[in-house]
Formats: structure tokens, sequence, C-alpha cells
């Protein structure tokens, strides 16, 4: 009898520490986070998430709206990861940039890249024209929510679109962009050197215009991400998203 209430005792001590350790391990502060990142919302279905990396690999992330799978996910990175990361963050020296970059453009998603490794606090929100370094650490934590081995938290839907009758709105299409680009381009040349990017030709907008309709691969590069660099080469003179008018029936 004393041995079963002496083995008792021992499993229950036992259980009680695994049960502590995950209950640390997802009740985390955000303190303990060093770089974080936020995409918001758009006038279309833009994925809505946070990703948040802790020093010891460890990483939340909080898929919103109309992501792949949305909810609440967990998992560890390797030392490698970790290290790309803090090479990222190091590189785009938010501490540098302003705290708010506004733009024109009313339906980009809004990026946010926190630092927090050393100790200071420091946020960066953007939406388009930012510097390569910063918009390299963007690609680098969406990369990284983008990727597999998540362990389920907690999972959500997508919210249900509100039907409005007889409403006719201005869908923008994200995987497809217009471009403009400048007298002397070689198009075919351009294209070719776009190859990484999955860029191809799906058809001419206008024959009395010089205006193409280009699709390209948005799980190698987010919307966003593509509109920016299109904008920032040199061989196109216009780009933005395609758009439609559609009824929500």
């Amino acid at each position: 009898m004393r041995l079963f209430i002496k083995f008792f005792l021992v499993f229950s001590a036992f259980a009680f520490l695994m049960s502590s350790c995950r209950s640390n391990k997802n009740k985390v502060s955000d303190q303990d986070f060093i770089y974080e990142m936020k995409r918001g919302a758009c006038f279309g279905k833009c994925p809505v998430f946070e990703i948040k990396v802790r020093k010891d690999g460890y990483v939340l992330l909080n898929a919103k709206m109309y992501n792949e799978s949305n909810g609440k996910f967990e998992k560890t990175i390797s030392k490698s990861q970790m290290k790309e990361i803090a090479d990222a963050y190091k590189k785009a020296n938010l501490f540098a940039l302003d705290d708010e970059n506004p733009t024109m453009v009313a339906d980009l998603p809004l990026t946010m890249l926190t630092d927090n490794s050393t100790g200071l606090k420091k946020g960066v929100k953007a939406n388009e024209k930012m510097p390569a370094a910063f918009e390299y650490a963007v690609v680098v934590m969406e990369r990284l929510a983008k990727s597999d081995g998540w362990t389920v938290l907690e999972k959500y839907e997508d919210p249900k679109p509100v039907k409005e009758d007889n409403i006719k709105d201005q869908v923008t299409i994200y995987d497809e962009i217009i471009i403009e680009p400048n007298p002397g381009v070689r198009l075919p040349v351009w294209f070719k050197d776009m190859e990484a990017y999955g860029v191809r030709l799906i058809t001419k907008v206008a024959n009395e215009q010089n205006l193409w309709l280009i699709g390209y691969d948005n799980k190698i590069i987010e919307p966003t991400l593509m509109l920016n660099m299109l904008k920032k080469d040199k061989a196109i003179k216009f780009a933005e998203f395609n758009k439609k008018i559609s009824s929500r029936d």
C-alpha cells in the first residue's frame, strides 16, 4: 500500500511538471517575443495574420482571416532559421526608419514589423515603397508563416460575406497586375528576367495603349511585395493590380 501511494505521488508530481511546461509554453508574454510581423486587412480577401518569434526559436502564429488555415498555431524553428530572421531584421534596421510610412493607395494591406531583440522595442508600419532590406524581412517572416510543421492550438473560420442585393463593386484581383513598360523595353527579355517570380503574359489590355496584363506566382512572392517591386523596376512606367466590376449576389 505504501509503495502504491509513493508511486502515485511521484507520478502526480511528474504529470504536474509536464502540464506546467506545456502551459508555460503556450501562455507566453508578449515581452518574450523579439521579432514580430503583423499583416492587416485590405478591401478584398488579403491574408490577415500575426507571427511572433521568441529568442529560443518558439514561434506563435495567429492566422486571423483568409489564410490557407485560420487559427492559432505554434512551432519551434532551428538555429539556422533564427539566424536568418535575426540577420534580416538587423539589415532592415527598424530603428533608423519612421514609425509610420503612409501611402495614397487605400486598398494595400498594412504591414508592421517589430524588433525587440535588444530590449528596446521598435515597430514600423508600411504598405509600399519601403527599403529593400525592410521588404526582405517581410518576405522572411511571411515565408515562415506559410511553412509546414505547425501544431494547432485553436481553429478559426473565415467571416461569412455580407450579401447586398444588386450592389455592384470593384474587386481587386491580387494575382493579376496591369503594367505599362517604359519606351524601348523589350518585353520578351523582361519576362525572361522575371521568370523566378512565375511572371507570365495574360493579354494586352488595349491595342491602342502599351498596357499589358500579367500574372505571377503569389506562392513565391506576396502581392504587395510584387506590386512594389514592379513600381520600382526601371523597365516599368506604371503598375497596378487588375480590377473588375462584379455584383454581390
